[in-house]
């Protein structure tokens, strides 16, 4: 696994807003991938995706492009899911399989360095599904 480096956020959009670095090279990291799901449950191994959101941003914090795509976990989702997502099975039902958007996943991350809040989180659940992501720097915010 990437090394994973801990951050503050804060510290994060001070740097790009007011131009405070507290010791970090942020540009180094750019451009950079945002990354967020929405899962059935905590566990990777026996739970299920069922949104991903993904985010390219420059070193300005411009939104350079993006993709997101709901995703059918292959089962009726439960009500707790639904109040704490918001994501209804409706929505799922004609949502693509987690393998008709695999390689679409890969193809926008590239090898560029992925930044989410609580990645590893993420991340564990994309390796389940089977993503190795080639870029050596994971932040987590």
């Amino acid at each position: 696994m990437p090394y994973v480096s801990k951050t503050s956020l804060g510290a994060f959009f001070l740097t790009f807003f007011f131009g405070f670095s507290f010791g970090y090279d942020y540009n180094r990291y750019m451009p950079f991938i945002v990354i967020d799901l929405e899962t059935t449950g905590l566990n990777a191994q026996s739970d299920s995706i069922i949104e991903i959101a993904l985010l390219r941003i420059d070193a300005s914090g411009n939104t350079l492009d993006s993709w997101s795509s709901l995703i059918h976990p292959g089962f009726v989702i439960h009500e707790d899911i639904t109040f704490l997502t918001s994501i209804t099975p409706e929505d799922l039902a004609d949502a693509p399989k987690f393998s008709e958007v695999r390689d679409t996943i890969i193809q926008f991350v590239g090898k560029d360095p992925i930044m989410g809040h609580n990645v590893g989180f993420d991340i564990a659940f994309l390796a389940a599904n089977g993503i190795r992501f080639e870029t050596e720097k994971i932040v987590d915010t």
